[in-house]
């Protein structure tokens, strides 16, 4: 099972009740990963602070704008 090298425990998530628009985070035996709708692809955990910002630059995007 892959695991997270990192000691950090995280869960981002943008979306509304009972819908996942985009999500990060490092479920227990999947390491650190990205949802975007049904996707789901590996993410490369460098920093808490690269996290925060990749997942906001997204949520910008998806909201049609900036971060």
């Amino acid at each position: 099972m892959r695991g997270s090298v990192h000691g950090f425990k995280y869960p981002l998530f943008y979306g509304g009740e009972g819908q996942r628009i985009l999500a990060y985070d490092n479920e227990a035996g999947k390491g650190d990963h990205v949802h975007r709708g049904a996707e789901e692809t590996p993410y490369l955990f460098t920093t808490f602070e690269t996290l925060l910002d990749d997942f906001l630059t997204e949520v910008g995007v998806l909201r049609g704008g900036d971060r």
